[in-house]
């Protein structure tokens, strides 16, 4: 468990480094673009303390969902929609509202995991 966290918050982050070099470059992103996912996996943990959904060990990998499902919509975020609309900073907050509203479908949809 203690290992898990750092895990899960990092691999977001290294993940998404190549595509936040370019952006860097394009239009200077701040280092804090890379933790847009951590929103919703503090999301997360405050609904799975107050109960929300299923309780389970087993369900902690929707932490590891949440994470990998970050990658992708960082990627399509600076490589197609900051193109589109080039307020990064709002686009950024978007992805983040995204990864939230992932958090919780997650804990209402996930049924009980084995342990």
């Amino acid at each position: 468990m203690t290992i898990l966290l750092p895990i899960v918050v990092l691999v977001p982050i290294l993940f998404c480094l190549p595509v936040w070099l370019t952006a860097r470059k394009r239009y200077n992103a701040t280092p804090w673009a890379l933790n847009y996912a951590v929103p919703g996996m503090v999301l997360w943990v405050i609904l799975a303390i107050l109960g929300v959904g299923s309780q389970s060990k087993g369900n902690i990998i929707e932490l590891l969902y949440l994470s990998f499902g970050a990658v992708p919509i960082y990627y399509l975020k600076v490589l197609f929609v900051d193109k589109v609309r080039p307020d990064t900073k709002m686009n950024t907050i978007i992805a983040s509202i995204i990864i939230c509203i992932a958090a919780i479908i997650l804990r209402l949809v996930m049924p009980v995991l084995p342990e």
